[in-house]
Order: C-alpha cells, then sequence, then structure tokens
C-alpha cells in the first residue's frame, strides 16, 4: 500500500502529507503509547459507567430498590497472584457483599505470567493488554451490574457455571450499551466515550476477541452447543463433563453472545429488562419464560458465519473486513 495519506495537523491548521512508511511510523508510535502504565483509568471508567447505569435503572423500572441499587459500589481486584488463580485474577468479578461490588482488575499490577497467559491463550491480538482491559471495563462493568441486580432480586442459577444468569448479563449487558449509545445526550455520551468512533472501535474489539476465542477453543460442536445456549434464552446449557466444554470455551460463549447482541436492532431495551427481572426471582430453572420472539437475538440480523468452522479460510478473511467496512 503506498496511497499518499492526507492528515490536517489541527495544532497549527496547515496540512501535510505524508507517505506509508512515515504513518506506519505513526501507528506504531501510537501502539508503544497504548503500552504506557498507567494509560488508561480502569477505576474511574468503571465507576462513571456504574453511576450511569444506577441513574438509568432507577429511572425507566420503578420496581427496584433504590436504597439497594445505590449500595453497589466499584472495587479492586487484587487477585491472588498464583498460577492457580489466574482466571480469578484476570476476571472482573461481582456478587460479593450481598450483591454489592463489581472488583475491576488493574492490567498495570497484572505480574509477567499473567500477561504471558493473556496474551497466549485469550488475547485477539498479544501485546495490547492495557488496551484491551481498557475495552473489557466498558464491557464488564454492565455486565456485573447486572448480576448485581440478580443478587438484588434474589434470583438462583443452580446450573454448574451459571448459564442462565450468565446469558441474561452478556444480553442485558450490551442492552444497557446499546441503550446509552442511543440515547444519552450528546454531552453526556462524551463524558463515557471519550471521542467518535470509540463505541464502534468497541465492536469491533468485541468481533475479534470473539474470533479469537473460537480460533483458540471452537469447533462445529462449540458452535452447536452455543447456539442451543444462546436460542433457549441460556436454559439449554452444556454439560460440564462435555469434552467441548475446555477452559476458554464458556469466555468465547459470552463474547460472542455480546457481540451478536451488539448487532441487535431490536430497541427493546425495556421490554428485555422486564422479562428478566420484573416478577422474577428464586430458582431461575424452575421457572417458565414466555420470551417475545421479538427480543431474541435473529441469526439471520447477527450473522457471524465468520465464527461457523464451516466456512472456507478465505471466505471468513472476506466476511471479516465486509463487517469492518460497514462498521
Amino acid at each position: 500500500m503506498k496511497e499518499i495519506i492526507t492528515l490536517e495537523m489541527k495544532s497549527n491548521e496547515t496540512k501535510e502529507t505524508i507517505n506509508w512508511e512515515n504513518f506506519e511510523k505513526l501507528l506504531k508510535t501510537i501502539e508503544n503509547h497504548l503500552k504506557i502504565e498507567k494509560s488508561f483509568d480502569y477505576l474511574g471508567i468503571g465507576q462513571k459507567l456504574l453511576e450511569k447505569l444506577k441513574e438509568i435503572t432507577l429511572s425507566l423500572f420503578d420496581y427496584f430498590n433504590k436504597e439497594e441499587i445505590n449500595k453497589i459500589v466499584i472495587e479492586r481486584n487484587y487477585g491472588f497472584g498464583e498460577e492457580w488463580s489466574k482466571s480469578i485474577d484476570l476476571s472482573f468479578e461481582s456478587g460479593a457483599n450481598f450483591g454489592n461490588s463489581i472488583a475491576i482488575p488493574i492490567a498495570y499490577e497484572f505480574k509477567p505470567f499473567l500477561i504471558d497467559f493473556w496474551d497466549k491463550e485469550l488475547a485477539s491480538k498479544p501485546g495490547r493488554i492495557f488496551r484491551d482491559y481498557m475495552f473489557r471495563t466498558y464491557l464488564a462493568i454492565p455486565h456485573e451490574f447486572v448480576h448485581c441486580l440478580q443478587s438484588k432480586t434474589k434470583q438462583l442459577d443452580k446450573s454448574p457455571q451459571n448459564w442462565i444468569a450468565e446469558h441474561d448479563a452478556c444480553y442485558l449487558g450490551v442492552a444497557f450499551l446499546n441503550w446509552m449509545h442511543k440515547n444519552l445526550p450528546v454531552e453526556t455520551k462524551n463524558q463515557l466515550f471519550p471521542i467518535d468512533g470509540f463505541f464502534e472501535e468497541l465492536i469491533l474489539y468485541s468481533l475479534d476477541l470473539a474470533v479469537g476465542l473460537f480460533n483458540n477453543f471452537g469447533n462445529n460442536n462449540t458452535d452447536f452447543l452455543y447456539k442451543n445456549w444462546r436460542d433457549s434464552f441460556g436454559f439449554d446449557y452444556p454439560n460440564d463433563d462435555d469434552p467441548n466444554v475446555v477452559e476458554g470455551v464458556p469466555f468465547y460463549f459470552k463474547s460472542r453472545l455480546g457481540i451478536e447482541a451488539f448487532f441487535d436492532e431490536t430497541n427493546l431495551f425495556q421490554t428485555q429488562i422486564n422479562i428478566c427481572f420484573k416478577n422474577r426471582t428464586g430458582v431461575l430453572q424452575e421457572q417458565k419464560m414466555n420470551i417475545p420472539k421479538e427480543i431474541l437475538i435473529d441469526s439471520s440480523k447477527s450473522d457471524l458465519p465468520i465464527l461457523i468452522s464451516s466456512l472456507k479460510e478465505e471466505e471468513l478473511k472476506d466476511f471479516y473486513k465486509q463487517i469492518k467496512n460497514e462498521i
């Protein structure tokens, strides 16, 4: 690629042209900057998101207890720093202290073996863990907030890996983000999403993550299990002893559901929340749900054939480029 790229230099209101080699150097400089510790304020991002999530919930839904919702706080996930605790240390957590805590891992504090594990096993692209965790904070705080709501409404999931509760948190976490992006005043939205195009970049990150996890852990059977789980609204979940449910597969399920829900254009946010929370308490497996068709994810609209291993490699690449161009 040898095109001449024109950039407008805002500082002195002049235009300069640079060739591709120099532009590539600029990109590498930006990439290296993102590796600098403390480039991102994870706790600050989490706090802003949480306050807005509380406000939206209490303003739109009158059946949540205001006093209980306002008890939810952001905390730091200190982790254990041991080999056996890798998954715990890398995770966002919620539900502690009677559903009042959302714990954020601070990527700058990760030990080298944790960063190495993330880069080799879970990252869409290695070497970007600080940026990855900035994006993960945006995706995880609404997700964990839904888990807090589940605790507040005394919902109990008896499945081995909380498959039903996880389904709802992935599905509704994305619904919260979509609602913010589409409905908040511009000034408020700019405080949450730092620059124009950030929300779209968040979508692309989610897509990269889901694709990478599928490539690392997925197969045709995994895809079949995922669709059963998604299309049953979380009730048809895999058995723990299923050989296809290896480490990383639950993370893949949750990441893929998130990206598919991003493409969902139903705009039925209040219906989505009401179905999952209004008059719904107790053991989730014991309750029947009448799910309106319009709030189910339509595979023909979410359309992620890139994640289906039966497609040829070239078709996958073409589809991936098409998605990125459309966004």
